[in-house]
């Protein structure tokens, strides 16, 4: 129950994030720039830190980042 309500989110989400962004490069650049301001680290060690997190979310084959909107 709780993995569906949580899919069923994730693609509301998604697609308020569609109309808000030309692209998922721009969002997935954007979720970057707001955590690293978020975290309060800005250094390019912490930037790479993050890339890593979602370059991750990306390539899962699993992940929540690649669902279908259908």
């Amino acid at each position: 129950m709780y993995v569906k309500t949580t899919v069923k989110l994730v693609k509301q989400v998604a697609m308020v994030a569609q109309q808000q962004y030309s692209s998922w490069q721009e969002f997935r650049t954007s979720f970057l720039i707001g955590r690293q301001f978020w975290w309060a680290q800005t250094t390019s060690e912490s930037a790479e830190k993050m890339a890593r997190f979602v370059r991750n979310l990306i390539l899962h084959p699993s992940s929540l980042w690649d669902l279908s909107l259908d």
